[in-house]
């Protein structure tokens, strides 16, 4: 299992999933206060992504801290008249497919958003799997070929273009290229 919780409630929740895994296990975690998007009562499964927000026009997939900033960028856009689904893909691998495609189906392309160089993530994960069953149009909200560098959490978010004005310009590309 490889997942990266987006807040404090859905870390505890990883962490008691993962002692039944019997197996590897890694969960990625962020050294930052983030927003709580989860409550206890929110449902974690491995491999199953949740859906925080419904949409129609484009699907914003994300894990970590970073999908507080795809709420943001989704609640601007929807007064722009743009209905962005909004998935946790708190488990990175297993990837949840189903919920994945589904989404897709709907919204004809997607966005992802990760606090991780773009390749071998959480982008390039759902590249694939959408490559084998449903092939969408896909922007990466990510690290692009970039060595880290010191500063404040948000000085570097901004630097790495992480931030919600990011993840409104690819979801603004991205829907063009439907």
């Amino acid at each position: 299992m490889s997942a990266q919780p987006c807040d404090a409630e859905e870390a505890r929740k990883a962490t008691i999933a993962s002692v039944e895994i019997g197996g590897p296990v890694y969960i990625r975690l962020s050294r930052e206060a983030t927003p709580v998007l989860t409550r206890e009562d929110d449902e974690f499964k491995i491999g199953k992504a949740n859906i925080l927000r419904a949409g129609k026009d484009v699907t914003i997939v994300g894990c970590g801290w970073i999908l507080s900033e795809a709420i943001l960028a989704s609640e601007d856009l929807a007064k722009e008249g743009i209905e962005c689904e909004v998935i946790n893909m708190h488990t990175v691998s297993p990837i949840d497919t189903e919920t994945l495609v589904g989404s897709v189906n709907k919204t004809g392309c997607i966005v992802s958003a990760e606090d991780h160089q773009v390749e071998g993530g959480l982008g390039s994960a759902i590249a694939q799997t959408l490559a084998f069953v449903r092939p969408t149009p896909q922007e990466f909200v990510a690290v692009i070929r970039q060595f880290g560098q010191s500063g404040t959490a948000g000085e570097l978010i901004k630097r790495y273009g992480l931030d919600a004005e990011s993840i409104k310009d690819k979801v603004r590309k991205v829907i063009t290229r439907k």
